[in-house]
């Protein structure tokens, strides 16, 4: 996608601590099982949109 850069990280602290130090603009933290539990119907994920 143009414009968007995605980057794994494997430890939430060190998410947390890049956004705040502003090399990454934003983070987003998917809890574990999350896939499948949206896959299942089980989990709902949402859409926020800030214009």
């Amino acid at each position: 996608m143009d414009g968007i850069t995605v980057t794994v990280l494997d430890d939430e602290a060190v998410l947390r601590e890049r956004v705040e130090a502003n090399d990454l603009d934003a983070g987003i933290v998917l809890p574990a099982g999350f896939d499948d539990a949206v896959r299942s119907g089980a989990a709902h994920p949402q859409v926020l949109d800030r214009r």
